[in-house]
């Protein structure tokens, strides 16, 4: 079986530091049910934020830099589209049942 037709994916850490615009960064996984993550973001050892985003999967064989399918972490240009920051752990978790409930309405049309 090929990489494109397997069902595995190297999952988002559930802890890790940011590299690049994001340096020094700590970001620790506090929820996922599969399709929804949200990260605290921690700046200067200190909480800063959390970020939520969707799943989103990338095929080892449509990228040259990839080995291996995984679960992709946002860049910058990501938020707003399928990632969004948010103050609070209850506004993360707000942004996750919007889309949601937005998704299903698009589903019944």
């Amino acid at each position: 079986m090929n990489l494109q037709q397997s069902n595995t994916y190297r999952e988002l850490p559930i802890e890790f530091i940011g590299v690049g615009e994001v340096a020094g960064y700590y970001f620790k996984q506090v929820f996922t049910d599969g399709k929804w993550y949200i990260y605290l973001v921690n700046i200067n050892s200190k909480p800063s934020h959390y970020e939520t985003l969707q799943r989103r999967e990338i095929i080892a064989t449509n990228t040259k830099y990839a080995k291996e399918n995984y679960v992709a972490y946002p860049r910058s240009n990501a938020f707003g589209v399928w990632a969004w920051t948010a103050k609070t752990l209850e506004h993360a978790k707000q942004i996750i049942a919007k889309h949601k409930q937005h998704s299903l309405i698009e589903k019944q049309i």
